[in-house]
């Protein structure tokens, strides 16, 4: 009876660290490819409709000085990604991408413009 619980301990062990595992990829994957996928000039319907496909992610929508930000992140990968969409004009004018700690500034005060992020 003891080796079966032990048994039933390691197997649910293991289940665990394979759904972390896959999570953690996925959530990185949703934001990454959802973040790459919007266009100066979409509409802020487009984005929202996009965001909600995702099975991972949670975005919040502020707005900051004369525009619009939609900040999307996910618990499911620790927050190590995210993706700001800068809308102005409820259209989308820029789409940054971040990982590690650079994702952590996303939700704080500084604003860190990323090489390759678009503008129009």
């Amino acid at each position: 009876m003891r080796r079966l619980r032990l048994f039933a301990k390691v197997v649910g062990g293991m289940l665990t660290v394979i759904y972390v595992a896959v999570s953690w990829i996925e959530a990185e994957r949703e934001v990454r490819v959802l973040c790459s996928g919007f266009e100066p000039g979409q509409h802020v319907e487009q984005v929202v409709a996009t965001l909600e496909t995702g099975e991972y992610l949670r975005y919040q929508v502020e707005s900051v000085d004369e525009r619009q930000e939609i900040r999307v992140s996910s618990y499911y990968n620790g927050l190590s990604t995210a993706c700001t969409v800068v809308l102005k004009e409820e259209h989308v004018t820029q789409s940054t991408y971040r990982t590690g700690a650079q994702a952590y500034l996303l939700f704080g005060r500084e604003r860190v413009r990323e090489p390759g992020a678009f503008e129009t």
